[in-house]
């Protein structure tokens, strides 16, 4: 996710609220490029619902 920040910004929030709680990332290199992507879109689909239901 952050490798994606600039294109989706609402991943920094996520990410800052989720590492103050003590929950870090870490990139293992076992998806590909096309299974990654559709991770992202869901993620982006799961936060507009749920932190920024916008209007």
């Amino acid at each position: 996710m952050n490798q994606h920040i600039e294109e989706y910004p609402k991943f920094k929030a996520l990410l800052w609220s989720l590492e103050a709680r003590g929950f870090n990332g870490h990139f293992y290199g076992i998806l590909t490029n096309e299974e990654l992507e559709e991770q992202i879109k869901i993620m982006t689909m799961f936060l507009n619902l749920s932190y920024w239901h916008e209007q």
